[in-house]
């Protein structure tokens, strides 16, 4: 059976019977327990502290009982062995340690070698040590410097040598029993699993399915959760397995590389080797030899990524593979797993549930939860993310809120992997798929990054971009299907995008002011040359729609861009859709807007200022605001005459805002309501209603 090796590091005038205590314990293990009394310093042999770290370096696991003394310090030819180990800022100042003790030696060994964990327990305040004697200003400096230099852990402490024990046994967990090769990267999040129970089950299908397969392929966007539910149904299947391995399949060269780490892990003797050729050899092989393991290939997520990964998956025949990736292009024969957006029920949940204690409680949480979720468009990560904010912060939702409308971009470029357990922050999770885009997928997206979260049908993609040089069509929406920034609606011909996604892309583009401004004014003439049709014609209404809202939040972006040209244009179709529709407030404030840029822009005489002006007081008179609507008809009435004169036609029956439309199609010649209420003003018959 093979034996674990394990460390244990003590200043033996504090701990040598707890930790003498602790190695007998350990004894009803199969490992070997080693201190540094261990080594023998013979004459003309290896130093004590070479010795102390060659051992160290191969161990399995560390445990350092971290107290108030140093210990005594190996003499200064010992460590000129072992400079590039020294941490340049251990030995700057504030710290000053340039000449560490033994002890202090062995925990920057285990720091600097450590593959399968260091467990760290410091001595309580009432501690009583073994020997008597006084604390000493360099283990002092040195214990800050673990915690504010490395972020070690020291909140474990024990006042006693039966606390230490206790403390090291549950840390260590099943060390030292039969050994099961595990590299997973996570733990099990237990009820935090939320909304995924169901889909747990389709990748033990997948993986057994009748047709021969042995690979699950899980996709989806980024920061969805694929790694998260891969490693779940790892653990869930512990049992099942003999062996649960982990690697990151993010480009060949490094998957390479990590199949032979894995040396490590199986306890190969190949893993000595210095060549990584022998190691990945040998890893093979014991894949090839042992039955029954379990691998996840984690984040295949270019095309060359994913080729590897699929060429080992094929030639690993006796385990079980779990492949994730962002791409929806698979090899023939592979059957993929669709990993969705939570359920807004579920998403909520989550951040109640993970905030419990962190956050500072509300009476409105429930709500509050929703209002989150929903602004994070139910995305995994984001939900993630949040949680750890609000609880590193003690913030309420509500605060989260407030700081997620009004500085967005700390709260996403925020990052903290010991909370989290993801070292990326939200805005860089999609870097890696953006960077992969083809100039015209890249184009697409940025243009999209203007948008509302409404669905965009698939025919905008069938109009032209003015003035832009990048192609058009279906293919830039499939480059950004490929790497999952879309998503495409599987029984209407339409797409969504990602809030967070577009968020990321736009405000990555506005660090490149020339390039902001350029994208938004394609946008803006993509969206116009679409949005054909008679806003008062029922028949336009279908495809003006579907398009509105993606216009309205465009417009007033271009508009304050001072991008006159088409946004007034445009501006003036959505007042008069909403107008017709009864959609009141959103005519008032779309008409006011063009209104203020058409007078902004070309004086207060222009011909195009009348029409702005009628359609805004046709709108105010609808909804029984005469006294509002009447000089606004009066300056729209004088501009008309000043244009054409008195008897003009058009001074008889003002136009509405002029418009392109769609072959084959004429506005309608209705003037309805508006126009009857102008040709009544202008006889003197419309007079406000008396208060």
């Amino acid at each position: 059976m093979d034996q674990q090796r394990i460390f244990l590091s003590a200043v033996s005038s504090e701990f040598r019977v707890a930790r003498a205590a602790l190695a007998k314990t350990l004894r009803g293990r199969p490992l070997v327990a080693r201190e540094q009394d261990s080594f023998i310093n013979k004459p003309g042999s290896a130093t004590l502290l070479t010795k102390l770290h060659d051992y160290i370096e191969a161990c399995d696991k560390v445990v350092a009982f971290v107290g108030t003394r140093s210990g005594s310090s190996p003499p200064s030819a010992a460590m000129d062995e072992f400079p590039h180990l020294l941490p340049d800022d251990l030995a700057q100042p504030p710290y000053g340690i340039a000449e560490p003790s033994y002890t202090q030696w062995e925990v920057i060994f285990a720091l600097r070698h450590r593959r399968n964990g260091f467990v760290a327990i410091r001595a309580a305040a009432g501690y009583a040590p073994d020997d008597p004697g006084a604390p000493d200003d360099q283990q002092t400096r040195f214990v800050a410097w673990l915690m504010e230099a490395r972020g070690i852990d020291l909140t474990t402490s024990a006042a006693s040598g039966l606390e230490f024990q206790n403390h090291a046994l549950i840390s260590l967990g099943d060390f030292g029993r039969p050994h099961k090769p595990d590299n997973l990267p996570y733990r099990s999040i237990g009820r935090l699993f939320i909304g995924r129970d169901d889909f747990l089950p389709r990748i033990g299908e997948s993986l057994r399915r009748a047709a021969g397969g042995a690979t699950a392929i899980v996709h989806g966007l980024g920061g969805i959760g694929k790694t998260r539910a891969a490693v779940e149904y790892a653990l869930r299947h512990l049992d099942e397995y003999t062996a649960l391995l982990f690697l990151r399949a993010t480009d060949p060269a490094s998957l390479d590389s990590q199949i032979a780490a894995l040396a490590w892990v199986l306890r190969l003797a190949e893993d000595a080797s210095p060549d990584d050729r022998v190691k990945r050899q040998a890893v093979l092989a014991w894949l090839q030899a042992h039955p029954g393991w379990l691998l996840i290939l984690d984040n295949a997520d270019t095309p060359d990524a994913l080729r590897a990964a699929d060429e080992l998956a094929r030639e690993l025949r006796l385990g079980h593979v779990i492949l994730t990736s962002r791409l929806t292009e698979f090899p023939l024969g592979s059957e993929s797993l669709d990993l969705d957006l939570l359920t807004l029920d579920d998403a909520a949940r989550y951040l109640l549930t993970a905030t419990e204690g962190g956050r500072r409680a509300q009476p409105d949480d429930a709500a509050r939860a929703r209002e989150l979720a929903e602004a994070l468009d139910r995305l995994t990560l984001g939900l993630v993310h949040a949680a750890a904010y609000i609880g590193e912060r003690r913030y309420s939702f509500a605060r989260y809120l407030t700081e997620w409308h009004a500085n967005r971009a700390r709260v996403m470029d925020w990052a903290n992997e010991t909370v989290t357990g993801y070292p990326l922050s939200l805005a860089q999770t999609w870097l890696t798929s953006m960077s992969q885009l083809t100039e015209a997928g890249r184009a697409l997206l940025e243009r999209l990054s203007f948008f509302g979260n409404d669905p965009v049908p698939e025919f905008l993609l069938d109009v032209p971009v003015p003035g832009a040089e990048t192609a058009d069509g279906l293919d830039p929406l499939l480059d950004l299907q490929r790497f999952s920034l879309i998503a495409r609606d599987a029984e209407a011909e339409r797409f969504t995008i990602h809030r967070i996604v577009r968020d990321v892309t736009n405000r990555r583009l506005a660090t490149k002011s020339a390039a902001h401004i350029a994208r938004l004014t394609e946008a803006m003439g993509w969206l116009d040359a679409a949005f054909v049709g008679d806003g008062q014609d029922p028949d336009s209404w279908p495809r003006l729609d579907v398009l509105a809202a993606h216009a309205e939040t465009v417009v007033f972006l271009a508009d304050a861009n001072a991008i006159i040209e088409p946004t007034v244009r445009t501006m003036g179709t959505l007042g008069v859709l909403f107008h017709a529709k009864g959609q009141y407030a959103r005519a008032e404030r779309t008409s006011r807007a063009a209104l203020t840029a058409v007078e902004r822009s070309r004086g207060r005489t222009h011909f195009d200022l009348a029409v702005h002006l009628n359609n805004l007081a046709g709108l105010l008179q609808d909804t029984n605001r005469l006294t509002e609507a009447e000089p606004l008809m009066r300056r729209a009435l004088g501009i008309y005459e000043a244009t054409f004169g008195p008897d003009h036609p058009t001074v008889a029956s003002p136009p509405q805002q002029p418009r392109h439309v769609a072959p084959g199609h004429q506005p309608s010649d209705r003037s309805g309501i508006a126009d009857a209420a102008r040709a009544r003003h202008r006889r003197g018959e419309l007079r406000p209603e008396p208060s």
